[in-house]
């Protein structure tokens, strides 16, 4: 199957865009040497339609002032406006066809496989592109077929967008929690009530309450926050294996005999869509409970 940027789910095509303005990659590694190598790849036909639009536009702009000289009068200038303007128009289709080619150059398949390796920042994505990859592997079409490979790709892009918004829940839980932990803020709530009991000064009492009550309020979020902390650390882990086993049971497809493939196939869709619902169940869980709490 043939995949392009396009393909890719945000903000991983972003990502590889930069990284394809950037090319940070080390002098001496093999993707660099390949990178080059696409690089210098012939631009004859480009360099060949140039020249002839230079050579169009100066034959036009000679043949217009001909046409001045000659005809004079008012028709001189509009016929020189109207050659002028069919060269401009000539060379606006010309730049972006120079654009749009050296887009598709920059974005092709083969330096999907060069570049993608680079692009990843988290587990997820590592897997996720180490699955793309075997995805597009020559020969693989033939094995799953077209179809389904498509289908497998808008799962595996759904799976990994699923893995960037729980990336974002948990940076929400992690800003509405302190920065001391449950066990931190529980031995002080433990203090405070010590000291609620020791007091003698009935002034002192009624601030150590007041501090005592903050101190609850700060243990019941903490309470309500780390279950969800660790149901989002599992679930993210959860997809970070499942994409990794999708990877690995593409690459058996490939040795596998042609009649447990079809089998195989249809299990890496259905666990695809089972992890996917039950993703989309956590996120929906922890959105109603910051909510309900107001986090």
């Amino acid at each position: 199957m043939r995949i392009m940027w396009q393909d890719l789910p945000e903000p991983m095509a972003t990502a590889y865009e930069a990284q394809l303005g950037s090319f940070s990659v080390p002098a001496a590694s093999r993707q660099e040497a390949e990178i080059r190598q696409l690089e210098a790849e012939n631009d004859d036909t480009g360099c060949f339609l140039g020249v002839a639009v230079l050579t169009l536009d100066l034959f036009a702009l000679i043949g217009a002032f001909v046409a001045w000289g000659m005809t004079g009068g008012m028709l001189g200038p509009v016929l020189f406006l109207a050659i002028s303007g069919l060269t401009t128009g000539l060379n606006i289709r010309f730049l972006q066809w120079c654009k749009r080619r050296e887009r598709c150059r920059l974005y092709r398949p083969e330096r999907l496989r060069v570049v993608l390796p680079l692009v990843p920042t988290t587990g997820a994505e590592t897997m996720y592109v180490r699955a793309l990859l075997k995805l597009a592997e020559p020969g693989q079409d033939e094995i799953v077929g077209e179809s389904t490979s498509r289908s497998l790709l808008l799962q595996m892009n759904a799976l990994l967008s699923s893995s960037y918004e729980i990336n974002k829940q948990q940076q929400g839980i992690q800003n509405a929690m302190s920065d001391q932990s449950r066990s931190e803020i529980e031995a002080m709530h433990g203090d405070l009530k010590s000291r609620v009991s020791q007091a003698k000064d009935s002034d002192a009492r009624v601030m150590l309450l007041q501090t005592l009550s903050l101190c609850e309020a700060r243990l019941e979020r903490a309470k309500a926050l780390d279950p969800l902390k660790e149901r989002l650390e599992a679930q993210q882990e959860m997809i970070v294996q499942t994409l990794a086993s999708v990877g690995e049971s593409l690459a058996g497809l490939q040795i596998a005999p042609r009649a447990v493939r079809e089998p195989q196939v249809e299990s890496i869709q259905e666990s695809l869509e089972q992890i996917q619902y039950q993703t989309r169940s956590i996120e929906q869980a922890v959105q109603e409970v910051m909510a309900l709490r107001s986090f």
